[in-house]
């Protein structure tokens, strides 16, 4: 089963469309390109192919690098070196 993460963000009144309040963005793991999990910044950045990339910089960024690297890779994610200050 594929997962994604749901992103909602609200818009300004100054937004590309006037009429458009909230908006809900799904990214499904399993197109995921690349993954750059940058836990001392608090950032987590992933590529999809056609996209820019999505760059997450919040607090819940050490969640979401787990969430995101269990759907990724999910028989390998406890061996991947830039997640090991999370696992010890």
């Amino acid at each position: 089963m594929d997962r994604a993460l749901s992103l909602l963000g609200q818009t300004s009144s100054d937004s590309w469309h006037r009429s458009v309040r909230h908006l809900l963005l799904s990214f499904w793991f399993s197109g995921v390109q690349e993954f750059y999990p940058e836990l001392d910044a608090w950032h987590l950045t992933m590529v999809w192919p056609g996209v820019a990339p999505l760059r997450l910089s919040v607090l819940a960024a050490p969640y979401l690098t787990v969430h995101a690297a269990r759907a990724i890779m999910p028989d390998r994610w406890t061996d991947d070196p830039r997640l090991h200050s999370l696992l010890a």
